[in-house]
């Protein structure tokens, strides 16, 4: 965000999460289960891998 030449019109708001329902067990762990979709996925591969205590995701 510091980045942004707008950095100074741009707020967060942090507060805590009060209305988060679970999917289905089906729909959890989903790259893990089916790595091949992992072009599905919108985040970039470095996030993945970030906080992964198992082997990484590959490019």
């Amino acid at each position: 965000i510091d980045a942004r030449e707008d950095a100074d019109k741009i707020r967060v708001e942090v507060k805590p999460l009060t209305n988060y329902i679970a999917s289905a067990l089906i729909h959890q762990n989903h790259l893990d289960i089916y790595p091949e979709d992992r072009y599905l996925c919108h985040l970039p591969t470095a996030v993945l891998n970030r906080y992964r205590k198992t082997q990484p995701v590959q490019d």
